[in-house]
């Protein structure tokens, strides 16, 4: 997956809220929310400075920011320019999803999510 420069220098693992890794080792079959918390749900993690800067990522080939911009699209926007200057940030929910929100005056406007989950082989 080809990424830019903010893409890749995200550390997705060190976002998450759990300790995944030690605990599906432990018990591959433990509910979520026995999980033991590394990092509070409330952390973001800073991803580009608008939705425009996402664009240009994703038109210089970024495949995470290309997602990020559909998802935008999406949303049907009567004036994109009421995202200009609104940062980008990743949270992670109660429901162990990563999250895409625009970061506002008035909170977080959640633009997708992607789903966190460690698959089980047969």
């Amino acid at each position: 997956m080809m990424l830019c420069s903010i893409c890749s220098g995200i550390d997705i693992c060190a976002s998450l809220p759990i300790s995944a890794h030690e605990s599906f080792e432990i018990n591959p079959h433990q509910p979520a929310e026995n999980f033991e918390h590394s990092q509070a749900s409330e952390d973001k993690v800073r991803h580009h400075d608008d939705i425009f800067k996402v664009r240009d990522s994703a038109d210089g080939g970024c495949e995470l920011c290309a997602i990020i911009f559909t998802a935008f699209e999406g949303r049907k926007v009567e004036d994109e320019e009421i995202a200009r200057g609104l940062p980008l940030v990743f949270t992670v929910n109660e429901n162990n999803k990563l999250i895409v929100s625009f970061e506002s005056s008035e909170g977080l406007i959640e633009l997708c999510g992607f789903d966190l989950y460690v698959h089980r082989g047969e």
